[in-house]
């Protein structure tokens, strides 16, 4: 040893070395691979050092149940060499592991490396691995969805797991608690699993809504005999929700059968073309319904298949219409079924629209009922529709039906008759053949070019004389009835021997003077043109003539025959006759009607006739003004028809319009006939009452010419009405009185020279006054026509009447009573108008009242009353004079103005002296002085 800065040493150290092996160390000689999950691997390495020069060879020593695995475990070390080991640690189970790895050196002393590690984790494996998203992918909704989860404990414990939807655990009497609903459903939630084994969850979902589900669950794992639970880890259960989506080509399948009449046009088979859009491929089941059918790969015709629809990928559906040609129906009609797409995978459906059109030649016959109406000499024709509502031409042919005719005539005719045709007619009218109910079919050869005899005209009338100039140029022939009685006789004789009672013989029957019907219905009834053809969507017209030679009625059935189409009836009734009537009433009397109010009167007019005639109202309907839009006359039905043997009621509804007489009339149209004139009578009047007051200034309101025409106008209303009951009365005086009468210088006035009383006069002059007010301002029509019914006439007024209290005292009550008489025609309601929010005749002390019922009869009264209490704080002067009107109503007439007026006062006298002087009086004398007193 030496010392710093010296040259001599101080001290000597002796080294003895003994000889051994190589000399090897680790760096580092701990390991320690901290927290490791169970399950996974780790690794960490060392340096094994050789720092001798000696080679040497190294090898671990054996461990049993070591979670440590060493590479190299064994090797040559050359002098002064250092290899890298590797620690591998793979733990199943959790917790602190500490342990040392012994490795044997030759030649040299054992060495040891330390190693520890922190195992965490659960030693569980799923399959599928949930963590962190349990992706289930894109399915359909409206499916129970199901998904198994494999667990498998690969530790050496039995494990606990637990699935719930909520962060914390909760048990309640050893049952898991769940406070949150879940979407997804675990069974079970709680699984036990021994070391090494393996156990399997079901989950499940139910979901109708398409959209993203997600929602997530909580893992938690416990130990055997271990207390503590942990969080193994969380799980996003996810699915994404979806509904078929199928795209079709079309929306509606079209069939088409045409039976044309040369030739059937057919379009039975359609094609469908889907396409699967919804990402995932799909098991669907068609089906259809009769008449329709599905089309399989081998070309037969099913109503239910099944297909599977390949994602992105088109399938072509072939669908077939079915329809049996052969049958007796020969209507077009319709067909409507749909094609239906259920799929195995969700309950949507889809549908398909298929339509199937079956077109016969058809037409519509409008009227094909009716009744034709003629008048002797004339000629009738209706109009029938034919309508072609198909895409079809429609070729037909009308025949009559022979076993349908009846004939009625009031005569036969002979059979030599002019109205039947000859031979050479028949030759050249063929435009109508009688057919029975088994004819054939029209042929087409046998028509013309379209619509049959365009160039013949409809029916026009024929007069009779034609058939009575026919008639007399063949008198020979209907003036032999020996010849034919001869000729019967004769065959009689020949077929008696073989049915001698046998008096219904065709031969027999043939020989009727009646014309054969076929011929006689083609005479008097042409449908023109008789045969034609009706485009597609379009209209045609054909005319049916009735010739009413004679009193005629004729039922027949024509069939117009369809080429390849049904057969079509029409029923007629053809009836020729005389247009008879009789109406009950040419005059309508309404008597005395109430002014602008409304009455109704009916008038019956009856058919007696065996056709049907036309009525028409003329002037039925009048107005008054056009302004206020009023009519006085109102008739109704105005136009129509009368069947034969049935009547039609007129209603007449009419409104006076005027006061006093008032004369209408209309014209009743009847077929072609002169109209009948109809007299329509009434009287307007109004309601009028009688005051049995004292009136104000006479002739302020009318003149004394106006009276006098009132009394003129008087001469009917008194005798007719008023004084109608006293004329029937008879002189009850006998002769003597009369003569006592005349000596004593009375006049005796008998029943024959009536006059009229005051009160008659008055109410005349208030008619004349009301007709004039009326007449000169018509727009209080308007103004009543919209008024209540218990309303006076707006702005119609009376004359005034005047109650005269002349004095009435302060402190004192006056009273004044009246009649109010009902001079008629009808009851009327009376009463006070209504003075508003101011009270002027309660401030004067004046009260009015109408006594008794207000509903006045005719000739009855009610009572007016007039009290008057006036008080010193409402006058104060000496003298007052007041003056109020009042008004009465009464409905549906005129407004009475009654004035009530006089002068209130005080009592007052005057005195002509205030002082009596007597000056000296003698005793036993009497000395008067006089005061003069005077009323003021």
């Amino acid at each position: 040893m030496f010392v710093m800065g010296g040259t001599f040493p101080l001290s000597y150290v002796r080294i003895t070395c003994t000889g051994q092996g190589a000399v090897v160390s680790t760096d580092p000689s701990i390991l320690d691979f901290g927290r490791v999950k169970v399950l996974e691997e780790k690794k960490m390495n060392f340096e094994l050092i050789n720092d001798s020069p000696i080679p040497t060879q190294f090898a671990r020593e054996s461990q049993d149940n070591s979670s440590w695995i060493m590479e190299p475990e064994f090797g040559d070390l050359l002098p002064h060499e250092s290899k890298t080991i590797t620690i591998k640690v793979f733990l199943v189970n959790g917790g602190v592991y500490k342990d040392k790895i012994m490795l044997s050196v030759i030649d040299s002393r054992t060495i040891h490396v330390d190693v520890k590690v922190i195992g965490y984790g659960c030693s569980v494996v799923f399959t599928p691995q949930i963590f962190p998203v349990f992706d289930w992918g894109l399915l359909f909704s409206h499916q129970h969805i199901n998904r198994t989860i494999t667990l498998m404990n690969r530790g050496t414990l039995e494990y606990q797991m637990i699935f719930i939807n909520e962060p914390d655990v909760r048990f309640r009497r050893g049952q898991l608690v769940s406070t949150k609903s879940s979407k997804f459903k675990v069974e079970p939630q709680i699984v036990q699993i021994p070391a090494g084994e393996t156990r399997e969850i079901n989950c499940r979902l139910f979901w109708e809504v398409n959209e993203h589900v997600v929602e997530k669950w909580y893992v938690y794992g416990q130990l055997q005999d271990a207390g503590k639970r942990e969080l193994i880890d969380t799980s996003s259960f996810t699915i994404k929700l979806t509904e078929p989506y199928i795209v079709f080509n079309k929306k509606m399948l079209e069939f088409r059968v045409d039976r044309c009449p040369t030739e059937d046009k057919l379009q039975q088979t359609d094609e469908l073309i889907v396409t699967n859009q919804s990402n995932l491929d799909l098991n669907v089941t068609l089906s259809t319904k009769d008449p329709f059918y599905l089309v399989t790969p081998k070309k037969k015709h099913v109503q239910t298949m099944k297909l599977v629809l390949v994602d992105k990928i088109s399938t072509k559906i072939t669908i077939f219409f079915s329809f049996d040609t052969n049958g007796n129906n020969c209507y077009s009609r319709s067909y409507e079924e749909v094609l239906l797409f259920e799929y195995r995978e969700h309950p949507n459906r889809d549908k398909i629209i298929c339509k199937g059109y079956v077109n016969y030649p058809n037409i519509l016959i409008e009227p094909n009922d009716f009744i034709i109406n003629c008048e002797l000499g004339c000629s009738g024709e209706k109009i029938l529709t034919l309508t072609n509502n198909g895409p079809i031409s429609v070729v037909y042919k009308f025949l009559w039906l022979e076993n349908s005719i009846e004939i009625k005539r009031e005569r036969p005719v002979k059979l030599e008759c002019p109205g039947c045709p000859s031979e050479e007619q028949l030759e050249s009218k063929k435009e109508i053949l009688a057919v029975t109910e088994t004819s054939e079919e029209p042929c087409v050869s046998d028509r013309q070019n379209g619509s049959g005899n365009e160039g013949q005209a409809p029916p026009v009338n024929s007069p009779v004389s034609e058939k009575q100039e026919t008639m007399d140029e063949n008198p020979d022939i209907n003036n032999h009835p020996e010849l034919k009685q001869g000729i019967r006789q004769f065959l009689l004789e020949i077929v008696e021997q073989y049915y001698e009672k046998d008096d219904d013989l065709i031969v027999l029957q043939n020989m009727n003077d009646d014309p054969p019907q076929v011929d006689y219905i083609n005479e008097v009834l042409q449908i023109i043109p008789n045969e034609g053809t009706v485009l597609p969507y379009s209209m045609q017209q054909v005319y049916v003539g009735f010739h009413g030679f004679e009193w005629l009625q004729i039922k027949a059935t024509a069939v117009c025959q369809i080429l390849r189409g049904p057969t079509e009836n029409v029923h007629m009734f053809a009836r020729a006759d005389n247009v008879r009537y009789d109406i009950d009433n040419d005059v309508i009397d309404f008597g005395q009607q109430l002014f602008l109010q409304r009455q109704r009167k009916c008038v019956t007019l009856k058919n007696i006739c065996t056709i049907t005639f036309d009525f028409e109202i003329r002037d039925g309907v009048k107005f008054l003004d056009d302004e206020f839009n009023l009519r006085p006359l109102k008739i109704e039905p105005v136009n129509g028809c009368v069947n034969p043997e049935s009547s039609v009621q007129f209603q007449v509804d009419h409104i006076a319009m005027t006061l006093g007489r008032i004369d209408h009339h209309f014209q009743l149209e009847i077929a072609h006939l002169m109209p009948i004139m109809i007299k329509i009578v009434a009287y307007g009047v109004f309601p009028q009452v009688y005051p049995c007051i004292p009136k104000g200034k006479l002739h302020q309101h009318h003149s004394i010419e106006l009276e006098y025409s009132a009394i003129q106008s008087m001469t009917d209303f008194v005798d007719n009405t008023v004084e109608k009951m006293a004329a029937q009365k008879k002189n009850d005086l006998f002769e003597i009185d009369m003569d006592i009468l005349a000596a004593e210088e009375w006049c005796v006035i008998s029943h024959e020279e009536t006059f009229p009383r005051t009160m008659d006069i008055d109410m005349a002059v208030e008619r004349l006054c009301a007709k004039k007010f009326i007449d000169e301002n018509s727009y209080i029509l308007m103004q009543h026509n919209t008024i209540q019914k218990k309303e006076p006439i707006p702005q119609l007024f009376s004359c005034e009447y005047i109650i005269d209290m002349k004095y009435v005292i302060i402190e004192r009550i006056a009273h004044y009573s009246a009649n109010i008489i009902n001079y008629g025609p009808w009851i009327v309601n009376i009463r006070m108008k209504t003075v508003g929010k101011r009270d002027h005749l309660g401030k004067r002390g004046i009260v009015v009242q109408l006594m008794k019922n207000t509903n006045v009869s005719v000739g009855d009264y009610a009572v007016l009353q007039v009290t008057w209490y006036p008080t010193q704080e409402k006058f104060s002067e000496k003298a007052t004079n007041v003056k109020h009107t009042i008004y009465i109503e009464v409905s549906h007439g005129c407004t009475i103005p009654v004035t009530i007026k006089g002068i209130v006062t005080y009592p007052y006298v005057t005195v002509n002296t205030k002082f009596l002087d007597f000056q000296d009086v003698v005793v036993g004398e009497c000395l008067v002085l006089n005061i003069l007193v005077k009323n003021e």
